[in-house]
Order: C-alpha cells, then structure tokens, then sequence
C-alpha cells in the first residue's frame, strides 16, 4: 500500500466506445476498481492483468485521459477532471503493476472467510492419472522412474517421470545430457490401443552432428513397444518424430549447439516439421490483432477483416490444429509419436494437449480438462511466469499522437529479456480447443465461459495454479501451502456456471472416435477478445471471410462426415455473462461496461448516468469517415467532457435546461453528433450498464 498516492477518484468518466459512464475510482493494493454512480455495479480490474498505460496531455477542458490496455483483451479509458488526481492515479499504478518480488502476486494475500469445498490441489495425481491410462504394475512396457524425484536431473520437469521399462536411470541419465535443458524423451499420454505420445526437446547436435547412443536406444525402445492393433488396420508409414519447428528454424539451432534428429541413426520411423513459427511471431500476431479491434473499439466503427487477416492469427492457429491432426492420425493408425519443438514447453505442450483432447473424451470433460492442464501444461514445465508477463509490464506509455508512436518503438527496442519471453502460448491452446468446441457442441462438458475464465486467470495471479514457470519452482515457494487452487474455485461452482448444457456424455468412452481437427471454418474469438462484432467467420480452407447472419443456423458435423471435414454447430452452448468481460469481480460477477443489451442500448449511444442516477445523455454519433477516425474520437470525448461540465454547473434539478446545440465536426464534414438529455426510469439506467 506505501506506492498508493491516493486510494478514491470521484467523478471519474470511463468510455466504453463512444459510450461514457459516470463513476467513481478506487485503487486497491491489487485491483482497480470503477463503480458506477448509484449503482452496485463495478469495473474491476487487476494489475496484473495491465499490459500498458498511455497517459494523454491536458484537454481544453483541463481533463487528462488515461488508456488501459489489458492482458485478458479489455481496453478502458478513463477522463479524470483534475491533472493532480490523474497523475496520483498514474503514478501509482505505474508502481503497482511492476512486481518485483513474487511475494507479491495476489494468491499470496488473497484469503476467504470460509475454505472452499473443492480442494483443487488433490485434482492431479501422476501415478493415477497413469493408472487410468493403463500404465500400471502388471504393464510390462512402461514403468515410473523417480530418478528426478528432488529435480536434479531436470529442474523443468515434473518429479515423477514415465519411461520404457526395459531402460535403466543410468541409461536415462546419460539419454538426458543430450537433449536441450535435459528435456528426455518421456510419456505423456497411452491410448487404448497401446499407441504413445512422448515428449522431449531438440537434441544438443550442433555443427558437429553429435549422436547419443542412450538417446537412440531410449526413442527406439518407445516406437517398439507393442500396440494392441492389428496389421491391416496400421498404415505402413511408421513412427513419427514431430519436430513442431519450421525446418530452417530447427537447422539454424544447429549454430547454436542444437538442432534436430539425424535420421539415420533413428531406426524405424520418419520426422515430419509441423513449420509452427516461434513465441516472437505469435506475440506479433496477437498484438497486431489487438491492435485492430482494440482502435474499432476507440472509434466505435465495423472491424476492418482485411487488417484481422493481416494479423495472421487465425493461420497460426490452423497450423496448431493441422499438426495435432498429423499426431491424432499417427496414434489411431497403430504407431507412437515422439513430440519436440526447441526447449519442449511451447508448441509440444499444445500439440500433446490438442492431440489428447481430440483422442480421450476423459479430457474434453471439466476435471479432465483440469487434469490434462495440471499435466502437460505445469508439471511438464510451460513458462507460465515468462509467458504471460507476470514479473514484467510493457514500458508505460505517457503520451500520445507522434510523440506516444515514438515511445511506443523505443520501448520495443529497449524490451527486456522478461519482456521478450511473453507470448500467447496458452491462449493459442484455449482458442484451438475453442475451435473444437464451435465445431462439436455435443463432445464437450465445459461452455466458453469456462475457457475465458482460464485465459484470465493465467494473468490475474489471483490462485497459485498458474504462478512461475515450473513444478519445482512452485514447491520452493510452497505454492499449494501458500495459495488456492483454480480448481478449488471452479469444482465448488454452481454446475450450471462453466457446464456446457448441450453436453451429451459417451456411455462407452473407450470406443468413441476421435475429434477430427479438419475444420470447415475457423472464427475470430470474439468473446475472449471482447469484441463487437460476434461473426468473423473464415473458411479454413482458403482463409476467406464468411459472411454468417448472427440467426442462420450452420450445418452440422454429422452432415460432413463423409469427408473427414468438422463444421461449425448448429447452435453454440450458451456462456454467462462473465464470457464477454475479461475483468471481473473474484466472485466472476459480470463486468457492467463490457457489453450491452442490443435491444437496449445501441452501440452508437453513448450514456452518461449521473452521479444521483436520475439523468442519462445519451449521445447518437454517425460513423465519420475513416480517414477522420483518430480526431473525430477525439472530439467525441472532447465533447462528452463539455457536457459533463456543464451538467455539473446546471444541477440535476434544473429540468429546464435546454440540449445543449449540436457540436460540429471538427474537420468540416457532417454534424458529429446530436445530444439529447432524458429523464430515465431506474430500469433504464440499470440497462443502459
């Protein structure tokens, strides 16, 4: 609390588009928070969660505005009357949101009157999770190794590790020296025939080609383990080594000292590059696409797809899900698949995790899908804590217009290490699964707000299941003593909060087909990324946009079946309110400003709810052109700012005050906007939020 300049803001203007709500700010050790005028509804947002703050000069109006834009996609300004009071805002948060202890992410204060039913800690156990998949002690090809059970052999690894069993640790010790990090190859996933998912990292063969004899014996003794299918039904094309880098990346890490497979000395299989670019492209991507949406927003126009399409999200995300299709053929054609990228955290963590939702209907349901996060994801070493940024915060921002754009490239110059690790990783997996769930409505137990609601709290550090980058690392700072578990909160959820009602579940799960990944149509998450416009659809085949009428029903999977081809569902499993906002109450309250009933509030309005609740103006505004876009917004918020002065001068009493005069377009065109003040019934206002 010693870097709060100052804790409550009032009469603060938060703009949402170009719809302008009244409230009053609140500063806490760990959230912001705006709550509406005469209203019980609140903003709330974490540090956490702050990717960056753009601080805008003085206006004519001496008002200074303060942009927030979010990690979980939510994008607030905010207009605050007096410069002291924005720069006491400012200069707090800018402390706030830089940890520089980890002793301070929110888990480790956030306490509950009453413990949780659900003890989500006790959700993943190795040993029986391995037992369900039928590696047991009368299965004489796999065993349990506790050879890293105190992580000596490799910190990034989980403790409890699962090998061929006819390889000793000794083999296994010297196998690990030859891999990136000692990432060695091990299991992650049996299917019921038999066929394995490994995982590893690159090898260490640098420009000397180097070989391990125990690295080939060890991925030679995976591929021969016996696979309960038969002849006829294999295809003749092997094991497969997925390497998920581009090839010319895999080649340059040979400079480096690493690189890929040498194929002739690995017997008995092929390799296949997946060609899924790096954490530095996907980082690009995702910002260039938020970078689209987030200035529609601003101005309060259409997406423009042409700029969504540049941003490549969508390809990237095709790739993901075209090489699980590749690992899902491999399995269920009788052969093992040995998956890596560079260090085995990244892109193997997605494919492993993508293939085993489409193979195992166990993990499309809630607790699977907790299993299979607690499994692939933490105990098998994704970055958590680099990826999403939790211990670096982009360089504040404290201007705007030329000046702001000249910042903005000197902090990408000046980016930390830190800075340069984060990438959207794991939401790329939760936009995949995502996917998947659009194309089979019927296969999955959870609903979108259950997949939003992990997005946000990868970043809002406000459970430990997602803190620092390894098992080990969240042993050393008693985690799991220390803080509560995700699950925790979501197995003690009513079942109607993250349950999929269209949910059908299998009555023989061992004979259900596999997920196909060959999707007819891919589509923009707009419920995650807090988007205005609910159908940017493409076809997956050619990438174009589809124009789908928000009521037209889509053919079902079933109706494609004959070429291999998922569609998307008739009718998508309806989410609560807590799927369109990416801030909210810890209790997953609905944020007010982040959507409105359309039947009520038009997205051309912008409301101003006084500070008694009694007077709304509402502020009607034809889209300008686009070449006027950045000033004529600001004009908008120039505008509601006079209106919201001389409000405060005329009182609420003063009924016969006449509408203030239409203000003209600053650039010569048409009339920017008419103004009108109501008097609203309760419920109006209410609706209006």
């Amino acid at each position: 609390m010693e870097h709060l300049k100052i804790a409550k803001v009032e009469n603060v203007l938060l703009m949402k588009g170009r719809r302008a709500f009244l409230g009053t700010l609140h500063l806490t050790a760990h959230q912001m928070i705006f709550r509406y005028a005469e209203s019980d509804d609140e903003v709330w947002v974490f540090y956490s969660t702050i990717h960056d703050i753009v601080r805008h000069a003085l206006n004519a109006q001496m008002q200074v505005t303060l942009d927030f834009r979010c990690r979980n996609f939510l994008f607030i300004r905010l207009l605050i009357q007096h410069e002291a009071h924005a720069n006491d805002v400012y200069d707090s948060l800018t402390k706030l949101i830089h940890l520089d202890s980890p002793d301070l992410f929110y888990a480790f204060h956030y306490h509950l009157a009453a413990t949780f039913p659900s003890n989500g800690w006790t959700v993943y156990d190795p040993r029986a999770e391995l037992a369900r998949q039928g590696v047991t002690a009368s299965n004489p090809d796999w065993r349990l190794t506790d050879l890293n059970l105190n992580y000596q052999l490799c910190g990034t690894y989980p403790a409890v590790l699962c090998v061929p069993a006819r390889i000793s640790d000794l083999v296994l010790r010297h196998a690990a020296k030859h891999r990136s990090k000692a990432r060695l190859p091990a299991l992650t996933f049996r299917y019921r025939t038999g066929a394995a998912i490994t995982r590893c990292s690159q090898p260490l063969v640098g420009l000397k080609q180097n070989r391990s004899l125990q690295d080939e014996k060890l991925v030679d003794t995976i591929f021969a383990t016996p696979v309960n299918l038969p002849e006829e039904a294999r295809r003749s094309d092997g094991h497969l080594i997925v390497d998920a880098r581009p090839s010319a990346n895999a080649m340059a890490n040979t400079a480096k000292g690493a690189g890929t497979e040498i194929m002739e000395y690995y017997r008995n299989c092929r390799k296949e590059f997946m060609g899924i670019d790096n954490i530095h492209v996907m980082r690009d991507s995702l910002s260039k696409m938020v970078e689209v949406i987030t200035q529609a927003e601003i101005e309060a126009i259409p997406i423009n797809p042409a700029l969504l399409e540049r941003s490549g999200w969508l390809r990237h995300i095709k790739m993901l899900l075209d090489g699980t299709q590749v690992v899902v053929d491999t399995i269920t054609s009788g052969h093992h698949v040995l998956v890596h990228c560079s260090d085995g955290w990244d892109r193997t963590a997605q494919l492993c995790a993508l293939a085993q939702v489409c193979l195992d209907p166990f993990y499309r349901t809630i607790r699977g899908f907790e299993v299979l996060i607690e499994k692939d994801w933490c105990a098998f070493g994704h970055k958590f804590a680099d990826r999403s940024g939790h211990m670096s915060t982009d360089y504040t921002v404290t201007a705007s217009g030329a000046t702001g754009a000249l910042l903005k490239m000197q902090n990408k110059i000046l980016q930390t290490v830190e800075q340069r690790e984060v990438s959207p990783v794991f939401h790329q997996f939760l936009d995949c699964v995502y996917q998947l769930t659009c194309a089979y409505p019927t296969m999955f137990e959870f609903n979108e707000a259950f997949l939003i609601m992990l997005h946000f709290h990868v970043y809002s550090c406000q459970y430990g299941t997602f803190l620092f980058n390894t098992e080990q690392d969240r042993i050393v700072h008693k985690v799991p003593d220390r803080t509560h578990s995700l699950w925790s909160m979501v197995n003690s959820a009513p079942d109607e909060t993250y349950r999929n009602p269209n949910y059908v579940a299998p009555v023989a799960p061992e004979s259900v087909e596999p997920l196909s990944c060959k999707l007819r149509r891919l589509r923009y998450w707009t419920g995650l990324l807090n988007c205005p416009s609910d159908h940017l659809v493409v076809d997956a085949a050619t990438m174009q946009f589809e124009v789908v009428p928000p009521d037209a029903a889509e053919p079902s999977a079933a109706a494609t079946a004959a070429d291999s081809t998922a569609t998307a569902p008739t009718t998508t499993a309806p989410a609560p309110p807590t799927s369109t906002t990416s801030s909210s109450r810890p209790s997953s309250a609905p944020s007010p400003a982040a959507g409105d009933d359309p039947a009520t509030a038009p997205t051309t309005s912008s409301r101003v709810v006084t500070p008694t609740g009694d007077m709304v103006m509402s502020v009607m505004d034809p889209v300008p052109p686009s070449s006027t876009l950045s000033m004529a917004s600001g004009a908008v918020v120039e505008k509601v700012s006079q209106l919201w002065s001389r409000w405060r001068l005329s009182g609420p009493e003063d009924e016969s005050a006449a509408p203030p005069p239409p203000v003209a377009d600053p650039l010569g065109h048409q009339e920017l906007a008419s103004i009108t003040v109501v008097q609203p019934t309760r419920g109006s206002v209410a609706r209006s939020r």
